[in-house]
């Protein structure tokens, strides 16, 4: 270990911690001061990216800063996240400023500035890891490759929207951003199937079509909220003909 990351390293920061939500993060402002203090010529650079300061992938937007002290170089990049650790799918200006600062102090933390802090922080949280069941992971992803757009419709609106967004997040990397995509295509599917199958039940009243009827509504019986929606978008007179049917069979 250098003398320089021996310094920095014992810098007491405890009473600096700030907290974001769930996550702790040193100030930016504290972090600047006490490196200032012991090494005035340091250096940072916040990295452009065809002439902005930020990346924008399919994964997301990312920053990198790079501090240089005595000559030594430490670079850092970072998602553009919110206070709860989440991607930011369109950030604003000042949230891509705010990860700047946060990105600095990470490569600050590589010269040994409050390095403590970020021990642990690869592991997912207990919160994070106990937002869905392995079980739900697995019909989630199961129904997602399947491809059934009735079953993801059913399984998905059955949940909270905090499970939703964990398990948007729960695919592989390299796997989220098309899985992602899958997955809304789906559930718009299951919608335009639905009025699909009302407009062709709709038809098949008017023409009193029953065998027509009843396969529509076998096709939404095993999935309750589909077939909530089916009936809710019927035509009056044929919400009234389909409970006669019923009754009569």
């Amino acid at each position: 270990m250098d003398n320089n990351f021996k310094t920095l390293a014992g810098v007491d920061c405890a009473g600096k911690i700030e907290k974001k939500g769930k996550f702790s993060y040193l100030s930016w402002a504290f972090a600047v001061e006490e490196v200032g203090k012991r090494f005035p010529n340091w250096l940072y650079e916040v990295k452009r990216f065809d002439g902005v300061p930020y990346l924008k992938t399919e994964l997301g937007y990312f920053v990198e800063v790079s501090v240089t002290i005595d000559g030594v170089e430490r670079s850092e990049i970072m998602p553009v996240l919110d206070n709860r650790n989440q991607p930011i799918a369109t950030p604003t200006t000042f949230e891509i400023n705010t990860s700047t600062k946060r990105c600095l102090v990470k490569a600050l933390a590589f010269h040994g500035l409050g390095l403590f802090i970020y021990a642990g922080e690869d592991l997912p949280s207990e919160d994070l890891r106990e937002v869905y069941s392995e079980a739900e992971r697995n019909v989630y992803h199961s129904l997602v490759n399947e491809s059934d757009d009735f079953g993801l419709y059913e399984f998905w609106f059955g949940l909270p929207e905090e499970k939703q967004n964990a398990l948007y997040n729960s695919f592989p990397d390299g796997q989220k951003v098309a899985m992602k995509k899958a997955s809304d295509s789906l559930l718009k599917h299951a919608v335009n199937s639905v009025n699909e199958l009302v407009e062709a039940t709709d038809s098949a009243v008017k023409e009193l079509h029953d065998d027509q009827i009843a396969e529509c509504i076998s096709d939404v019986s095993d999935h309750k909220r589909i077939k909530a929606m089916f009936f809710n978008r019927l035509l009056p007179e044929s919400q009234e003909y389909i409970k006669l049917m019923l009754k009569a069979a």
